[in-house]
């Protein structure tokens, strides 16, 4: 598998992160206590509000003591492995692969993998896969009402859903990180296009040596048939210029003797 290499910011957005997790922390407590005081269903509940009272102490920490807009990729590697060991406990806590709301232990790589370097990604993709293996074999018995029937499932039936969660996250994993890399590829272009303070500030005894690298003033409209680009070139002829199509990228590029 080929990745294209693109802009080495790799960041998650602090504001929408907390904002989610929140969400997550929120929507974990509501469950908890649901489940434990309207359907009274037998688990250790009192082991899981303290796992969610400590993701919630990282979340105020997040909101208060980074004081930063955006999360470091290695920062956010680390909040993020928090999550899913966090949501794992939960789970190991609440029938393992076999609670419903196991297909949440995708969502923290899921979420990070158009936004972070791939390294990183595989890294979470590996913790996540373990902590579904462990969840396989080792955990509590998943939450039921006293003294009712416990239904079994067979084997076959119970070692697809590991299965299934593997390869819903290989796949979404692998989606979501070449959507990522296009964002950025265009994110970093149009960044390009519009960088022009090396064009019009150059001194002019570095004239020459800023040409390489300049990238002139251009203006782009469209309408239902096609594209218009015009490109701010002082000083250049037809001659000088060169312009490429290839793999539906527009090149242009220039060269005065």
């Amino acid at each position: 598998m080929k990745f294209f290499k693109t802009s080495k910011a790799y960041y998650l957005t602090k504001s929408t992160y907390i904002n989610l997790r929140w969400i997550a922390i929120i929507g974990q407590f509501i469950t908890i206590n649901s489940v434990k005081f309207i359907f009274n269903f037998e688990f250790n509940y009192l082991l899981a509000n303290f796992v969610i009272f400590l993701g919630a102490l990282s979340n105020l920490y997040l909101l208060y003591f980074y004081n930063k807009n955006q999360i470091s990729n290695r920062s956010s590697f680390n909040f993020l492995s928090i999550d899913i060991i966090q949501l794992s406990y939960l789970l190991y806590l609440s029938g393992g692969v076999l609670n419903p709301f196991s297909i949440f232990l995708l969502i923290p790589s899921v979420f990070s993998s158009s936004n972070l370097d791939i390294r990183t990604n595989l890294t979470l993709i590996f913790i996540t896969i373990l902590s579904i293996i462990f969840l396989t074999f080792i955990y509590e018995d998943l939450p039921h009402p006293i003294n009712e029937i416990i239904i079994v499932v067979e084997d076959y039936y119970y070692y697809a859903i590991p299965l299934a969660l593997i390869i819903a996250l290989v796949f979404l994993n692998y989606f979501a990180i070449t959507l990522g890399r296009e964002s950025r590829l265009r994110k970093e272009a149009l960044d390009n296009l519009f960088d022009t303070d090396r064009f019009f500030n150059a001194k002019p005894d570095r004239w020459w040596a800023e040409l390489e690298t300049i990238t002139p003033k251009v203006n782009i409209t469209e309408n239902e048939n096609f594209f218009h680009l015009e490109a701010a070139t002082p000083g250049m002829q037809d001659k000088d210029i060169n312009i490429e199509v290839h793999n539906d990228v527009l090149t242009i590029k220039g060269h005065k003797k």
